[in-house]
This record gives C-alpha cells, structure tokens and sequence, in this order.
C-alpha cells in the first residue's frame, strides 16, 4: 500500500475512512473522495496518495453517485456533468457543428465517439446568434467527448513532446549553469526551496519535513553537477564549427571524444535531478534569447558580405593587407571594396566584435549557430506536439467546467468570471495529470476545477478581500448559526455561538463583523428614490444647523454690545479676548500697541467690563450664557 504523503491529521483520517467504504462497497466516487478528504487542506500529492491507495486495494473509483454519496455531494461528475440537467438545457442537436477530427496519434487514429448534445439554458442566453456566450457554448459543444483510450492516448502525445523538449534541453550546458546558478541565489537568499520545487501557485501549501528532505537531495545533485561541468568545460571545443553533412561525421578526436563523455554525463545527471516544468521552460527561454542574438549578429556580417560580394573571411583579409601598405594601397584596396578607407575599418571593426561575440555566446551554450538552430527546432516541434495534445484535452472537457461552474453562481462573481476561473484550474489539470495511475481524466480534472473557483470566490467576490482560512472560519460559524436558528427558533447570541463551536466569544463577534458586506452611499433610498443613504450619514466634522445659527447670532449680539463702547475700550477687549482677532493679547502687547503701561490697560479692561455688565447692555447676552 502507498504511504500518506500528508502529515495532516484530518486529510490521514480521511483517506482512512475512504478506503474503508471502498472495502465494504467495492467502489467509491469523487464525491465521496471530495466529502472524506478536506478540500482546504489537501495537497495535490495527497490526492495522488489517495488514488494509489485505492488502487492498491483493488478499489474502483467509479464517476457516478453510490447512495451514500448522493445527498452529500453539491457538484457531479456524472454524464450530468458534461450534459447539465435536462429540465434547464435544451439545444437541438442540428446546431452543433459536425466533428472536427478524430484523435491524433503518431502511430494510429482512433475512431471518435458521436457528438454528445449540448443543453444551453434558453431562460438565461437565448438571445440570437451573436450571444457570445451562446457562441461559446456551442462551439464548446462541437468537440466530442473523450473515451478512455482517447484520453490516454492524447496524454501519451503530451508526454512525449514533453520528452522531446527535455531531451534537447538537457543536454546542452546552459541547463546545467542554469540550475548551479539557482543554487547560488537559494544560498544568497534571493529565492525561497518553494521557487525551486513549486511547479505553479497552488502548490504554496507544502510539508516541511519534504521541503527540506527535498532541499538537502537538491544541494547535493548540484555539487555532483558542478564536478562533471568541471570535466565538461576542460573539454570545450577551442571552437564551434558544425559538419557539413550530420550523418557523416570524421572519426573524433580524443578531446571530442572526451568531451561527448563528458556531456553525456552531464545530460544523465540533469534527467536524474526532474526539473519541473516551469524550469525547463525558463531555459528554453534564454536558448531562444542566445539564439536571436547571434542571429542579429550574423545579420551585420551578412549585410557586410552582400555589400561587398564577398564573404567575411576574404573582407577582413582585405583590410589586413590594406593596413600594412601604404596610402595608394590602401585606397586601391578600399576601391576594390566599393567604399572609403575608414569605411573600409569600421566594417572589418565590426565582423570582429560580431564574430567575437558569436563565439562567446557558442561558448556560453556550447553550441555552434547551427547546432542550436538545429536543436531549436527540435524543441519546437516537441512543444506544438505538447501544446497541441493539450489543446484537444482541454477543449474537450469544457463542459465540464460549465456544469461545475453553475454550481457556484450568486456567490459574488458573475457566471462568465466563474466559467473563466474554471477553465484554468482545468489546464492546471491537464498540466498535471498522470494517465498511468488509471482513472479518467475528468475524475481528476474536477477537482482542481472546484479548487480554482472556490480560491475565486474566496479572493474576487469580496469588495475587501478576505484571507482563504478566514473564509472557512466564517463557512463554520454561519452553518452554527444556521443549526443554532432550527434548535432554538431564534437568532443566536455571539456567546451561544461561541458556546457551540467552543471558541472565544470574542472572535465570534470578530467573524460575525468581517461577514458584514460593504455598503454604497449612492444607495438609493426611499420608493422615490430621489436620496440616498449618504444623505442620512452624519457627518461629524461640520457644524450642525443649529450651532451655525446660535453662533452667528451671538456674534451679532456681541458686536452690538461691544458698539455702545468708546472705540478705545472696544479695541482693548478685542485685542484681550481674541474677539474678531487671530488670537488674544497680553496687557503687555495691548499696552505697547497703545503707547501706554500695562496697567492702564488693565484700568480700561476693568471700566469696560463694568459697562457691560450693565442691565440694558447685558440684556441681549444673557440668552447665550
């Protein structure tokens, strides 16, 4: 039996009780795999685990419901899957489109099953023909469905175009600089083990007992790498000049034999080490960079050569003899070249660095031009027979993101949004399926479909995005709070919530705020519609009606006052009490404004208060004490 790849306790013991169901009813579905194994915390090789331990106890992994699974399941993966159900989709079988091809293989054709019918829901997308997303749906319902030996058969095309592009690549040392260069930044810290081992973002979530297993198998592959490039670059061809004829090649010398060994080892060891894709991609890449820039370079000796009707060699010759004769031989050269003396260097100046850096990039690669070039279209071939396998797979299982799609509609995104999120955790699928562990395509396919809608809405739906462990949090106290509603015919408290779920009521509160949706203020209000929900909102920072009008009053009231006063002893207690000032004044600075002492200020202050404190003057101030 295989081992668990999860240190995870919940996922360990839901692998266990499915096996146990599989031994008592002799088969399980996806949906009892699904509701026995946490999907928030499986990892894809948990899922892998799962299906080796089935299959290792002779446990069919069958696509329709078994009767305990019916209830439970909330996405199928039945013919329903791919069809939708009868009651909401309905198009005649006279608009799909006839078969496009049969399934390609090198070696054999298989025959195609008929094409299925697609059912489009005629409430939501019947408008006419230019509905692209009836569009969609009907050339989505043109390629048929895939037979098991399809599937395999197109997977097996998959790999072997992979095959091909690895083959190539690992054979040439710039693969092999490339990963002794990652280990390099992994000790400089400028990547993480999981920019090395991850092969795409949904493979963030891993053990870190492996990680370091991985990490430590990692390091010590490179210093093996290290000493065979060592007996690699001893050997390095002085230079790169490719046979004429490949097929027949002169007897090698022993340095090139030495070196073909010495190459050969290097290329074993790379297979050994199983770079992820992303990797073999990225030296794909830089083949393609040095490959057009030596091109570039080839491209100014040829227009040289064109130029001069002859070839480079007997146009740096040319120059050679030119430099050392004297003035008449040089113009005479010159002539013979069709331009002026220093026109004449500048374009010898040029082959030379154009040839020097070819040669530097030959050796960087070590690969002529020509090889490379050779080499390239190797790749390309192994990478449209990938992508071409890819494309029939997944265009074959659009549907089934469809069905699973329309699960999860009023949730926050829209049914295209839905659709699209979909149709890339499908392509993850393809990226990622093994057709030699034995089951169908669509059995693994619909779980990475789940997985990358369910991460959409979770990281989309929301106006403020809330973190994927918080919304299971928030999943687990609203289903309490459901049951909690059915037993006591009521809403539930925080505390009785809390209760329940055994967790501080405090962070009951905490969740019960966070599911809180935003709301607009342009949100109309009333059967009129004519406000809206802002009007209603206080604003805090301006002053209210009522304060405006009281202190505009008291401000009229107090200059009134203030007017029955000699203007001496209104500008003093202006200046003292801030009134209609920027700020208050102290006997000092009245008296020096005045040309008087400080005290005869505090005189007139006193006499004018006296004043005011008089009935008839008093009167129109005491509404505002």
């Amino acid at each position: 039996m295989a081992k668990e790849s999860s240190t995870n306790p919940s996922v360990k013991k839901g692998i266990s009780q499915l096996v146990d169901l599989g031994k008592e009813r002799g088969y399980v579905t996806y949906d009892d795999i699904h509701r026995m194994v946490p999907q928030d915390d499986v990892l894809p090789e948990d899922l892998k685990t799962a299906f080796s331990i089935l299959s290792d106890n002779d446990i069919e992994i069958v696509e329709g419901f078994g009767e305990e699974g019916a209830e439970a399941a909330d996405v199928d993966v039945d013919a329903d899957a791919f069809f939708g159900d009868e009651d909401d989709w309905e198009v005649d079988a006279a608009e799909v489109p006839e078969v496009r091809k049969a399934v390609e293989t090198d070696e054999t054709e298989t025959p195609v099953p008929p094409v299925p019918k697609l059912q489009v829901p005629e409430r939501e997308y019947a408008s006419d023909s230019t509905d692209p997303v009836r569009m969609y749906l009907q050339e989505m319902g043109s390629v048929p469905l895939l037979s098991r030996e399809e599937e395999v058969a197109i997977a097996k095309e998959i790999e072997s175009g992979l095959h091909e592009v690895r083959d190539c690549v690992y054979g040439m040392p710039l693969a092999a600089r490339y990963v002794i260069g990652l280990a390099e930044r992994l000790r400089a810290g400028e990547i993480e083990p999981r920019d090395i081992f991850a092969d795409d973002a949904e493979e963030e979530k891993s053990s870190v007992e492996r990680d370091e297993k991985r990490l430590k198998q990692f390091l010590k592959d490179v210093a093996t790498l290290k000493r065979l490039m060592k007996a690699y670059e001893a050997n390095l061809p002085r230079r790169f000049a490719p046979p004429k004829d490949r097929k027949v090649r002169r007897k090698p010398t022993a340095r090139e034999q030495r070196f073909a060994e010495a190459q050969q080892k290097v290329r074993e060891h790379l297979i050994s080490m199983n770079l992820g894709e992303r990797h073999v991609n990225a030296i794909v890449a830089k083949l393609k960079e040095a490959h057009e820039l030596m091109r570039q370079h080839r491209r100014v000796i040829r227009r040289y050569e064109r130029r001069t009707k002859r070839d480079a060699k007997q146009i740096l010759e040319i120059v050679r003899h030119m430099a050392q004769g004297d003035a008449n031989a040089k113009r005479k050269a010159a002539g013979n070249l069709r331009m002026s003396v220093a026109a004449a260097e500048k374009m010898a100046a040029d082959i030379r660095q154009a040839r020097r850096a070819i040669s530097e990039i030959e050796k960087s690669i070590g690969l002529s031009y020509e090889d490379l070039d050779y080499f390239l279209v190797k790749i390309r071939h192994g990478e449209e027979r990938a992508q071409r396998g890819k494309k029939q797979l997944i265009e074959a299982n659009l549907r089934l993101v469809v069905s699973i799609a329309k699960r999860y509609t009023n949730r926050g995104l829209g049914f295209l949004d839905l659709i699209q999120e979909g149709n890339i955790g499908l392509m993850r699928a393809v990226d990622k399926f093994e057709y030699q562990r034995g089951y169908k395509f669509s059995t693994y396919a619909t779980w990475w479909i789940r997985q990358s809608v369910s991460r959409a809405i979770a990281d989309q739906a929301r106006t403020i995005r809330i973190p994927v462990h918080m919304i299971e949090t928030i999943n687990k106290v609203l289903r309490t709070s459901r049951y909690l509603v059915q037993q006591l015919g009521r809403e539930p408290t925080p505390e009785e919530i809390a209760e329940q779920m055994e967790m501080p009521a405090d962070k009951i509160r905490k969740v019960l705020k966070i599911v809180k949706e935003p709301v607009s203020l342009e949100t109309p209000i009333g059967d009129d519609e004519e406000s809206a929900l802002g009007d209603f909102v206080e604003d805090r920072q301006s002053v209210s009606p009522a304060d405006a009008a009281v202190a505009l009053s008291l401000e009229e009231q107090t200059r009134k006052v203030l007017a029955t006063l000699t203007p001496r002893e209104e500008q003093i207690l202006r200046m003292r009490f801030g009134i209609g000032e920027k700020t208050d004044y102290t006997l000092e600075e009245v008296g020096q404004k005045f040309a008087v002492t400080r005290e005869r200020i505090r005189q007139i202050e006193a006499k004018a208060l006296r004043k005011l404190r008089n009935p008839q003057r008093a009167r129109g101030l005491e509404s505002f004490g």
